[in-house]
């Protein structure tokens, strides 16, 4: 295979486990990065989606290791035509100008290589479609989940494009669930990376840790407390964009549902704009 000008040999196609499932938004992938010496390194095998990105309002190509759910690889989808297809239709290839390296991605189905394939080119004609009209909202290919991803932080290691940071799997404890620490635990909840969503909800799903967060609300409308009142609007909002349905399930429990929608009530923002959502005295 002849990835960015220089001769390298081809990846592997074929993956060690026949018969896998058909996927439609996620298909299972070996990913490769071409080495100094022109051969091509195994980073692992993962399952590839194309995800929307909020805050910068691209889509990116997100693989996620099979083995231990870490991200192998995070790339935003460029405007440029920088993709090639290769290997029987089973190989994507590019040079990655960010890292200013070459990456394949070695599909074990034809179909799910034409999908994830069809996936960039539509993305890039939504690219091309949001430059003519000078901005406004990108027209995302359909399936495409928006807001799927709120926001990639994920930093390359030196020389690398690959994501192996065990950090980003989550924190190993939540701050204490005081006022004083609700900055920190917003802080914590609003820029974990899309891999870590799972442990923290199971850490706020521990033994009355949330129930201590609720009554943190009440105690907060006792005191006629705004600051802390907006804080806890985005600390409840944070907690449901993790999108985890035990979560969920915890959230809209009797004796939590009403202080979850109370706490939703005192948006920032819309007190800013004096259009309301400022609770019962608002």
């Amino acid at each position: 295979m002849q990835v960015g000008g220089a001769p390298a040999r081809e990846p592997q196609q074929s993956l060690t486990t026949p018969g896998s499932e058909e996927y439609t938004n996620l298909q299972r992938v070996k990913v490769y990065r071409l080495n100094e010496s022109g051969h091509w390194d195994d980073k692992g095998t993962g399952h590839v989606s194309c995800e929307y990105m909020e805050q910068s309002d691209s889509v990116g190509l997100v693989v996620v290791s099979e083995e231990d759910q870490q991200p192998l690889l995070v790339h935003r989808i460029s405007r440029d035509d920088i993709y090639q297809r290769q290997g029987g239709d089973t190989i994507i290839t590019w040079t990655d100008p960010d890292i200013n390296t070459d990456i394949a991605l070695s599909f074990q189905e034809a179909v799910g290589c034409n999908y994830i394939w069809e996936q960039i080119k539509s993305v890039q004609q939504s690219y091309a479609k949001t430059d003519v009209k000078g901005g406004g909202e990108l027209d995302l290919p359909g399936r495409l989940r928006r807001g799927a991803v709120d926001e990639y932080e994920f930093g390359s290691a030196p020389g690398d494009g690959f994501y192996t940071d065990s950090g980003r799997a989550g924190p190993s404890e939540l701050p204490p669930a005081m006022l004083g620490s609700l900055p920190e635990l917003v802080k914590t909840v609003a820029e974990c990376s899309p891999f870590a969503r799972e442990k923290i909800a199971s850490l706020v799903l521990r033994k009355g840790y949330l129930r201590q967060l609720l009554d943190l609300f009440r105690t907060c409308e006792d005191l006629d407390d705004r600051d802390g009142l907006h804080t806890m609007y985005r600390l409840v909002r944070g907690l449901v964009l993790l999108n985890d349905a035990s979560l969920f399930d915890e959230l809209l429990r009797d004796e939590n549902v009403w202080d979850v929608m109370g706490a939703l009530e005192y948006d920032p923002d819309l007190a800013e704009s004096g259009g309301g959502g400022e609770g019962e005295g608002g």
